[in-house]
């Protein structure tokens, strides 16, 4: 019964639904192909087969602007514009962005994750915050679940150095916290 508590387990559950799941929903020779179904079920596999490999086999796929199956902090500097948590949990520091133009852009994507994103009081920035099947909570307490929001900070109107941060969330949730 010990192996109930086990990674791999687990694991084989996760791909073996999977697999069901893909062979449930193609019917090839009627022409009826469900997309939808067919992606959450590569999905499974997916996660399935991460399980049973380990965290270590993608560390090749993590750089400084990007965290993808695991947990992390990324900061970001005057040349950083994108930032992407695919299935893992991490902490954008926005707060050494300095716009040297008078227009900066910023992008995160969040995907099946979690991610909190720090920006300064002190900095113009407006937020385009877009949400599919997740929350993204803006620096006002307002909640985005599902569709756009757009947010500005108090010195936005005043400032000719201005900073586009755009957020996506998609089966993910980020937070937006001003800092001082």
């Amino acid at each position: 019964m010990n192996f109930f508590f086990k990674g791999y387990f687990w694991a084989l559950v996760i791909i073996l639904a999977g697999v069901l799941m893909l062979l449930n929903t193609t019917n090839i020779f009627h022409f009826k192909i469900p997309v939808g179904s067919i992606i959450i079920a590569l999905l499974l596999i997916l996660l399935g087969v991460q399980l049973l490999i380990g965290p270590k086999s993608f560390s090749g796929l993590k750089s400084s602007h990007e965290v993808i199956f695991d947990e992390g902090k990324l900061e970001a500097n005057e040349t950083d514009n994108k930032f992407d948590v695919i299935f893992g949990k991490s902490t954008i520091d926005l707060t050494q962005i300095s716009t040297k133009t008078n227009h900066s852009t910023v992008k995160v994507d969040v995907v099946f994750g979690q991610g909190t994103i720090k920006i300064k009081k002190s900095d113009s920035i407006r937020i385009k915050a877009s949400s599919v099947f997740g929350n993204i909570t803006l620096p006002n307490g307002t909640n985005v679940s599902f569709g756009d929001r757009s947010y500005e900070t108090d010195s936005y109107h005043d400032s000719d150095k201005k900073i586009q941060l755009t957020v996506d969330v998609v089966f993910g949730e980020a937070r937006i916290e001003v800092v001082e």
